[in-house]
């Protein structure tokens, strides 16, 4: 089949990993053709890829446009199934949920926050295309929930394929590790907290940073990879805790950071299904997390992390503390998270599922 696939930026991100994993098993059959911005190198002869601009630094009227011109341009051939999110291209066969902008909008009417042009705008887009689709991939079981109550798609249309990782990719030696330790500047002794993520307030660092001061080991640090903002400085200022935090700025070498860590904690306000969680649990790696989509299906709270039931700075530090304070419960939930990981979301098995969805509308 020929398969014409939409993604704004087409790189080794955690929002385009889903597709660029899955490249692999769709060419062993498909021709594909990437609609996109821009792209990394990808040395597949059955991959074909088409240069749509990208307008404006204002991010709505990006999205409006690339929308309208990636549904012109790939309008000048025919394919068998055309596959995007649903934001991003007008119509397609099958709709990508990886983010329900309805969904997150309802939540800070919730909050009592003011909502962008785009969290506005967005949901009408989304309602159109998903209506049109013969199938929606829905990336969590909470994704599907929302797209059922808020566009009324029936649910029999909609399949629930989780983000999937590489195992391989978060596979480290105990001597690798020590290495790695070395490499990234962390002492033997210190403990590693990590949180991976760009939108740091709706991600939930604030509440990381506040719960620090009553982290017991005196060992223990922060680690934020990705976002990096004076706000959240400012906090860290405030409260002393300079020493104890470090912000790597947007790091390409994530499964190094998890290798080196103790725990990952993500007290996030909403996702469609967290990758940064998912690279932790294949690292081994207990998760700390809030209830969101996505957490609630890798997580089985005190089997291979816990689910903090309110957000606060004393739910997060006990929890902490509980790790710091017992290396077997860490290792047991470690080893518990990355062999739900195994089971259930390596990309092999991932891969597989969405094969089945593209055949089935091809058919």
């Amino acid at each position: 089949m020929k398969i014409g696939i939409v993604i704004k930026h087409c790189c080794w991100s955690k929002s385009s990993n889903f597709l660029l994993e899955l490249l692999p098993y769709l060419t062993k059959e498909h021709d594909i053709h990437i609609f996109a911005g821009s792209w990394d190198n990808v040395k597949n002869k059955r991959v074909h890829f088409h240069k749509i601009p990208v307008y404006f630094s204002n991010f709505f009227l990006q999205e409006i446009f690339f929308s309208i011109s990636s549904t012109l341009v790939m309008k000048r051939q025919k394919f068998d199934v055309t596959l995007a999110q649903p934001t991003r291209y007008l119509s397609p066969n099958i709709a990508l949920m990886q983010f329900c902008y309805k969904g997150w909008g309802e939540y800070k009417k919730k909050m009592g926050l003011k909502l962008t042009m785009a969290e506005r705008i967005s949901p009408r887009i989304e309602k159109h295309n998903l209506k049109k689709a013969k199938k929606v991939i829905a990336t969590s079981e909470g994704i599907k929930k929302e797209v059922m109550e808020f566009f009324q798609i029936p649910e029999d249309n909609i399949v629930v394929i989780p983000n999937g990782v590489n195992p391989k990719e978060f596979s480290f030696s105990k001597n690798e590790k020590i290495k790695l330790r070395k490499k990234l500047g962390f002492p033997e002794d210190d403990k590693i907290i990590l949180f991976v993520g760009r939108n740091l307030k709706r991600k939930g660092l604030e509440y990381i940073l506040k719960a620090l001061p009553k982290v017991k080991d005196k060992n223990a640090k922060l680690v934020i990879c990705g976002g990096d903002d004076e706000y959240h400085r400012n906090i860290v200022k405030r409260l002393n805790q300079g020493s104890r935090v470090i912000f790597t700025g947007d790091v390409k070498n994530v499964p190094e950071y998890c290798a080196v860590s103790d725990m990952f904690v993500f007290p996030t306000f909403y996702e469609g299904f967290s990758f940064a969680t998912l690279e932790a649990a294949a690292s081994g790696l207990p998760i700390i997390a809030t209830v969101a989509n996505g957490t609630e299906d890798l997580i089985d709270d005190g089997v291979n992390g816990f689910l903090l039931k309110e957000r606060t700075a004393e739910a997060i530090a006990e929890k902490i503390n509980l790790l710091l304070g017992d290396e077997r419960l860490r290792k047991r939930m470690g080893e518990n998270a990355r062999k739900k990981v195994l089971e259930k979301y390596s990309f092999d098995k991932i891969a597989k599922q969405v094969l089945e969805v593209i055949e089935e509308v091809g058919r």
